[in-house]
């Protein structure tokens, strides 16, 4: 919003379990509205996975998406220097965790 989106265009998509879980629930509501473009915003130690499942998800539903990181200045982690916090250090073990579970769940390649 702060960046020129207007305010009835952005929404928080609530109720999901999981990323994989949102990205359906958002492609959904994206259809439903008639909506062809959307901007996925996260954390940036999330941000591989969020962005991978989530073009994973919207492969072949015609909407454009852009998944843009919430920027290091913004955010509370400090991905530099991720190994020296716990908080951090925790996010890529999990991350790394969770990508390598969406590969076998859902086919969701971690590099490509």
């Amino acid at each position: 919003i702060r960046r020129g989106v207007p305010e009835e265009s952005a929404w928080l998509a609530l109720g999901a379990t999981s990323t994989y879980e949102e990205a359906i629930v958002v492609r959904r509501d994206l259809e439903d509205r008639g909506i062809d473009r959307a901007i996925v915003v996260t954390s940036p130690f999330h941000s591989r996975r969020a962005g991978r499942t989530f073009r994973h998800v919207f492969r072949g539903s015609g909407i454009a998406l852009s998944v843009e990181t919430l920027s290091l200045e913004r955010s509370e982690d400090q991905v530099e220097r991720w190994w020296r916090r716990e908080h951090e250090l925790m996010a890529v073990f999990t991350e790394s965790v969770k990508l390598l579970y969406y590969w076998n769940r859902h086919g969701v390649a971690p590099v490509g």
